[in-house]
């Protein structure tokens, strides 16, 4: 089964919202631009907790063609994690266990999003941390982390 860059986006988020403490995961970027909007896309538990799975800026996917009838297809994913910020809560302490434990479900779990033997995904990761920061959600300061994921696959044609 060829997944593209949809299935293999659906795919990336399914593995990161298994995490223990993940919020809502998407494969798009929500837009939100009022207080009323965030509670039902972004909150878990209370807490402003939004991921989502998107193709990378730059080269989001490439194909190279092999000898023969084989192609091989090179998906590049941004995920963004956002979480409220709490000073009091020591929330990035929390924000930076979770990134780490998304990462490293990455690097022991499955590097192949559990799909079935002969599936067309060849491996998926490492998820590299590339960029911390905090932005503002509406009225919500959030920490906020941007990581990377190639994903490849492999086709006939």
């Amino acid at each position: 089964m060829i997944y593209g860059l949809a299935g293999v986006q659906a795919l990336a988020a399914a593995k990161i919202q298994a995490v223990p403490g993940v919020g809502k995961v998407y494969t798009y970027g929500r837009l939100v631009v009022n207080e009323a909007d965030i509670l039902p896309a972004m909150v878990t538990d209370g807490k402003l907790n939004y991921w989502c799975c998107t193709q990378a800026q730059a080269q989001p996917q490439t194909i190279d063609r092999k000898p023969g009838r084989w192609a091989i297809t090179t998906y590049n994913l941004d995920v963004h994690a956002f979480y409220a910020l709490s000073d009091s809560g020591a929330s990035e302490q929390d924000f930076v266990g979770l990134v780490c434990a998304v990462i490293a479900d990455f690097e022991t779990g499955d590097k192949k999003f559990n799909l079935p033997e002969g599936s067309d995904v060849i491996e998926a990761g490492p998820l590299q941390w590339r960029d911390a920061d905090a932005r503002m959600i509406v009225n919500v300061l959030c920490h906020h982390a941007r990581l990377a994921l190639t994903v490849t696959e492999q086709t006939e044609g």
